[in-house]
């Protein structure tokens, strides 16, 4: 499921071992900023201790 991160900048501080997990997502309603179909987006998934 996770797979090594292939899209890399070539910045000095760039993480070249982040692990990625690719998710399919859906807005339920139109965002105050543009969206765009196929963009690249950082989430955040919020767990609870112990599980």
């Amino acid at each position: 499921m996770v797979t090594p991160k292939t899209n890399l900048t070539g910045t000095p501080t760039e993480q070249t071992d982040t692990r990625v997990l690719q998710v399919v997502y859906r807005v339920d309603k139109k965002p105050d900023f543009p969206l765009y179909v196929g963009e690249m987006l950082d989430v955040f998934i919020k767990t609870t201790k112990g599980k």
